[in-house]
């Protein structure tokens, strides 16, 4: 019997197991959930952008590499999956108005970056969750907070970019 190693995410395990364990397949859970809503692109959709994107990062001088375009699609993939695990549990309310404008940083010519929009969106949480704390543990005065929030507010990086205005500038 040959051995193989595979090396998933904790996010991408559980939702994995999830799946298996309840019979259902990533393409149904999609279909019977609210992803749509956030511009998620469907399962095969998706891998038409890991398959793009990896194909040209890979590729030089008209050569493909193909341990390089493994090694992205893994990540490209993996990081697809983790955003929706992420987006199915999702408890932040402001997320649903942040995320498209996450893909569309990360989307040049129709193709779309899956691994950086999860780090984005786990970014972005980590980041809120802070702030949370010091506005809950009275670590910044909540006049700093909503000035550096306002500053931020549309931008597509608000929570990540407010927390380091409250780390770095002195009122």
């Amino acid at each position: 019997m040959k051995k193989i190693n595979i090396s998933i995410t904790f996010p991408l395990a559980l939702y994995i197991c999830i799946c298996i364990n309840s019979s259902v397949t990533l393409a149904d859970d999609l279909a019977s959930s609210n992803l749509d809503s956030y511009g998620i692109k469907s399962e095969n959709e998706a891998k038409k952008d890991f398959e793009r994107y990896c194909k040209d990062s890979a590729t030089k001088r008209g050569i493909l590499d193909n341990a390089m375009y493994n090694n992205c699609y893994e990540y490209e993939s993996s990081g697809y999956f983790e955003l929706i695990y992420t987006l199915k549990n999702n408890q932040y309310p402001w997320l649903s108005k942040l995320l498209p404008k996450i893909i569309k940083s990360w989307t040049k010519r129709g193709v779309t970056q899956w691994r950086m929009v999860n780090f984005d969106v786990e970014t972005e949480i980590d980041a809120y969750l802070d702030v949370k704390y010091m506005k809950e543990h009275q670590e910044s005065s909540i006049q700093k907070i909503n000035s550096c929030y306002y500053i931020y507010k549309e931008d597509e990086n608000v929570w990540n970019m407010t927390r380091h205005c409250i780390q770095n500038q002195h009122f």
